[in-house]
């Protein structure tokens, strides 16, 4: 069952429902802008700010909630809500992988995608993708910045809310995050990452 619901959510995220939404570029710039700005002032993400950035329960989040006896297998609530987001708090405990901490540039761009198939090119009317760089200067060096990190974040345009995978310079996200696939090939957070994260979140809940 457990499976199956994965499956479904999945499947869910990826239907196509073409001219039904109005997307925004400057909207979803506007949300991965306040999600960064969270991130940096690295103060805990309460659960609903979780829903504000990812929409209300996105795979991963269900995944460590299953783990953690918050969800059944069926994605119902069987405990209270958690007053911190365990998916935003693992971000912001690994966020040192996405930030450049020192003297930047940054700027982000966005738009929607198209997807290359067998026929040639057909629009990705599901996803759109957010773009930030962040760049530091090196005035003496021949291209003038001696640091840089680029982030890609898709976005889901029919939960208007931002979503996996992330790319940090090219390489997944959730690989830094300690996310593992099980025997079924199902996601799961490893149980030392998962320990760490239930350890920091009763530090700060206390």
């Amino acid at each position: 069952m457990k499976t199956l619901f994965l499956m479904l959510l999945l499947l869910m995220s990826q239907f196509v429902f073409c001219d039904q939404f109005n997307y925004s570029s400057d909207d979803s710039i506007c949300l991965a802008n306040k999600f960064i700005n969270k991130l940096r002032e690295d103060t805990p993400f309460l659960y609903e700010d979780e829903v504000t950035f990812f929409g209300n329960f996105s795979l991963y989040s269900y995944v460590i909630l299953h783990k953690l006896g918050y969800v059944d297998e069926q994605g119902e609530w069987i405990k209270p809500k958690p007053k911190y987001s365990y998916l935003c708090e693992l971000i912001r405990i690994n966020s040192h992988f996405i930030l450049l901490k020192q003297t930047y540039t940054q700027y982000y761009f966005a738009g929607g995608s198209k997807t290359v198939g067998k026929d040639g090119l057909y629009d990705n009317s599901s996803y759109a993708y957010i773009g930030y760089v962040q760049e530091q200067h090196d005035y003496s060096s021949a291209d003038l910045v001696s640091n840089a990190k680029s982030l890609i974040i898709r976005y889901n345009k029919p939960r208007k809310s931002l979503d996996f995978p992330m790319l940090i310079d090219g390489t997944p996200f959730l690989k830094y995050l300690g996310f593992i696939s099980d025997s079924k090939g199902v996601p799961e957070l490893g149980k030392d990452e998962l320990d760490k994260l239930v350890k920091h979140i009763s530090v700060i809940d206390k």
